[in-house]
C-alpha cells in the first residue's frame, strides 16, 4: 500500500512539473509482458481419427528456459485467457 501511495505522489509531482520522471518501460498499456508468437506454435494440420490412431503419446516435462518459452507461447496462443505468470511452483508438461 505504501508503494502505491509513493507512486501516486511521484506522479502528481511529475504532472505539476516539480520533478521529471523517466518514460514508462512498459509499452503495451497494461504493464503485462506477452510472449512473442513464433512459427514454432503456428497451427498445424488438423488431427483426424481417434486417439488410438495417433499411437503412443509422450509427456515431456518442461525443463529449462527454451522449453519454458515454448510452453508460455503455446499458452498465450491457445489458452482462452492467454499467458499470465503463475504464482508459486508448477510442474508443466508438453504433450
Amino acid at each position: 500500500m505504501e508503494a502505491l501511495s509513493a507512486r501516486v505522489g511521484l506522479l502528481r509531482l511529475h504532472r505539476d512539473g516539480l520533478i521529471e520522471l523517466p518514460p514508462p518501460t512498459w509499452k503495451n498499456g497494461n504493464g503485462r509482458w506477452r510472449p512473442q508468437l513464433t512459427p514454432a506454435t503456428d497451427p498445424g494440420a488438423p488431427v483426424v481419427g481417434t486417439r488410438r490412431d495417433l499411437g503412443a503419446l509422450t509427456l515431456l516435462r518442461v525443463a529449462g528456459p527454451k522449453d519454458s518459452r515454448l510452453w508460455n507461447e503455446l499458452i498465450e496462443r491457445y489458452h482462452y485467457l492467454g499467458y499470465t505468470p503463475l504464482p508459486g511452483a508448477q510442474i508443466r508438461y508438453l504433450i
